[in-house]
């Protein structure tokens, strides 16, 4: 076949799988499983349903914490590139909107726990105001402050 015609088909077909609801479903269902893997305590099944790279905060979880919570209510999933984004509430923290990143790696979608943090880092909270908070004046601070007085004029 040439290839202008199997970038006909593809072009076709793309589309048609990203529209279709079955990945948001595979990608709400394996954060699901996740869940209810984290929650039992069960560290095998929630290694296997991580990214290698997320595999390593399995040592950091405080496992009798997370069982004491409410579990998290799952909203849907929607793509974003090559992942799904697992919108979620967190009714432990006054309802809070969150997303979990769901991505495929080696056949097969798992939660992607460091991509979910970096996207909460670089959230921007709508109703969040800011607020300034005092800390000491750098050296650096002092010096512009100084070369501020000697450029004004005498008075």
């Amino acid at each position: 076949m040439k290839p202008a015609t199997l970038l006909g088909i593809a072009l076709v077909l793309v589309p048609a799988c990203r529209d279709s609801g079955v990945g948001a479903e595979a990608a709400v269902a394996t954060f699901r499983n996740f869940q209810t893997a984290l929650r039992a305590g069960d560290q095998t099944s929630c290694s296997q349903l991580l990214t290698e790279q997320s595999q390593a905060a399995l040592t950091e979880i405080p496992w009798a914490q997370v069982r004491e919570q409410k579990p998290l209510l799952i909203l849907g999933a929607r793509r974003v590139g090559m992942e799904w984004w697992v919108a979620i509430k967190d009714p432990n923290a006054g309802n809070r909107a969150g997303n979990f990143v769901v991505v495929p790696e080696n056949g097969r979608l798992v939660v992607d726990l460091v991509a979910s943090a970096q996207h909460a880092a670089t959230t921007i909270v709508r109703d969040s105001t800011p607020r300034l908070e005092p800390r000491a004046l750098s050296p650096k601070d002092l010096e512009r402050a100084h070369q501020r007085e000697l450029a004004e004029p005498p008075k």
